[in-house]
């Protein structure tokens, strides 16, 4: 009986690897053939070749002729649209639902993901996740930025009124005062700087 047992074990492992590498081959080519569906779907869009096939609008011709729903179809053309061709081809493997939720982000924030971030393995609420921390803390970075700008603004405000105002008889050195500002002003530009290094 073990002799059996033992003789089934390689047999086993050479179809598992067999089939394993079929499946693999099959992954690969069904994600170049839904890459190159994609790219011929926003070709069949922007040119109005539907039109010459007999169909009114591009989601009638997609539904119709591949039964993809025109939602779907959409999402393939917005993925070619918005990310780099050498990106999506290195990240097929991913899926569309990932694809699409970095299509959402710009070059550096893709960027970031894509080295904080094991896509592959990553499930796509984790990515969603991801995605939505890195926005807040863009967002705050934005909301940052504006603040000390208008912090800037108001010290060379004071600046400019210290400069401008009236000298008295008695003359009143205000050298101090707006000495004063500009140290502040550094200050804030200085924890500012500090801050987005941080970020």
């Amino acid at each position: 009986m073990n002799n059996e047992l033992t003789t089934q074990i390689p047999i086993d492992f050479a179809k598992a690897s067999a089939l394993n590498a079929q499946i693999i081959n099959s992954a690969k080519m069904a994600q170049q053939n839904l890459y190159d569906m994609a790219i011929g779907f926003k070709q069949m869009r922007d040119e109005k070749l539907y039109l010459s096939l007999g169909y009114k609008t591009f989601g009638d011709y997609c539904e119709s002729e591949t039964g993809i729903k025109r939602t779907s179809v959409y999402n393939y053309i917005t993925i070619i649209e918005k990310l780099p061709i050498n990106f999506v081809q290195s990240t097929e493997q991913i899926g569309k639902e990932k694809l699409l939720l970095l299509s959402s982000l710009d070059q550096p924030q893709r960027e970031e993901i894509a080295q904080t971030v094991d896509l592959e393995y990553t499930t796509v609420k984790e990515l969603k996740a991801k995605i939505e921390q890195l926005k807040q803390q863009n967002t705050k970075l934005e909301e940052d930025k504006q603040k000390h700008k208008e912090t800037v603004a108001d010290l060379e405000k004071q600046i400019e009124e210290l400069e401008n105002r009236p000298i008295d008889v008695a003359v009143t050195d205000n050298t101090k005062e707006v000495e004063d500002m500009r140290q502040a002003m550094m200050k804030i530009d200085l924890d500012w700087r500090e801050k987005y290094d941080e970020l």
